[in-house]
């Protein structure tokens, strides 16, 4: 009798876990991996789109100052722009606003001519005559004979993160410096919460705009992470990766004319949030039915299991002594 008794009530329990759980795990279940699939699906493309939106800003945002340069070397090559170029590079400085200097060097990498921002407090005659040849992109742009991005470096002029465009022509070189504040506020302008990073990273690794300025004015070097290295490698895409214990969705896009990378990272507990939030309400009703089903199970064996056993354990002594009575 204890077997049947046993029995019934395993019976009990497995049919209440059929009839509750089972269904509360599988619907419950496929939502969340169907949520978490969605959710990150939705960062990805949004991580790309901003990506690709601040790549073009960028990629626009830098022809003006290749356009301006060409039409200072088109004037340093006439002989009557030569006693006014120096107040016209002035003028375009100013009116202009992304560069902090231009300068028209010979074709030995000499100082010959020089516009500065009016917020610099310097003079263009201390820098006229001054041999720049040794620099790395005016080197490299002698060399190549062709336009060429400086490293980032701390300008001598202003003490602000910067980069130079140089451009040669057929008697010198013209030399652009801009202050990379102008890509750092493009960069502010598309972040999309406040725990996210959206940053520009040159082709060596290094942040050259970042929300934290210091991260700029460290020239942090950022190449060993995942979506760094996928950048350098030209491989664009998105990644997932920890740093220093904060798990990232990144996405890295390439700008073509410099070769510089958009990073756009998303922090992933954050995203996830509102999952977890959900993991924790089905975690509560998955605890809900089982107290369910295990007061289902007493109420059953009370009021059904042990009448019915009863009953039988009856007609049972009946059949065998011909009585009810024990």
């Amino acid at each position: 009798m204890s077997m049947i008794k046993a029995g019934l009530k395993q019976g009990v329990f497995v049919f209440a876990l059929i009839a509750i759980v089972l269904p509360l795990v599988i619907i419950g279940g496929g939502f969340l991996a169907y949520f978490k699939q969605e959710t990150t699906a939705e960062i990805n493309d949004d991580n790309l789109h901003i990506a690709g939106i601040i790549r073009d800003g960028v990629s626009n945002s830098l022809k003006a100052p290749r356009r301006t340069l060409n039409v200072v070397a088109g004037l340093a090559v006439h002989p009557e722009y030569a006693l006014y170029i120096d107040d016209l590079m002035a003028q375009m400085v100013s009116s202009y606003g992304f560069f902090e200097s231009i300068m028209v060097l010979d074709g030995n990498g000499i100082v010959r001519h020089m516009g500065i921002a009016n917020k610099i407090k310097l003079h263009r005659q201390d820098y006229l005559g001054v041999d720049l040849s040794e620099a790395g992109h005016i080197a490299t742009a002698l060399s190549l004979k062709q336009p060429t991005w400086s490293d980032t470096y701390i300008s001598p002029l202003s003490g602000e993160p910067t980069l130079s465009l140089t451009v040669p022509f057929n008697s010198g070189i013209v030399v652009g410096s801009f202050n990379l504040s102008e890509l750092t506020a493009a960069v502010e302008r598309h972040l999309p919460w406040s725990h996210d990073r959206i940053y520009l990273v040159n082709n060596k690794g290094r942040i050259i705009a970042h929300p934290q300025k210091k991260l700029v004015l460290q020239q942090v070097n950022v190449s060993n992470l995942p979506v760094v290295r996928a950048g350098l490698d030209g491989r664009e895409g998105i990644y997932e990766y920890d740093v220093e214990g904060v798990e990232f969705i990144g996405a890295v896009v390439i700008i073509p004319e410099t070769n510089w990378l958009v990073i756009v990272e998303r922090d992933k507990g954050e995203v996830f949030r509102s999952l977890r939030n959900m993991q924790c309400i089905f975690a509560t009703v998955l605890i809900g039915a089982l107290f369910l089903i295990i007061g289902f199970i007493v109420y059953v064996n009370t009021n059904i299991v042990k009448p019915v056993l009863a009953i039988s354990n009856k007609q049972i002594r009946f059949v065998i002594t011909g009585t009810t009575k024990p």
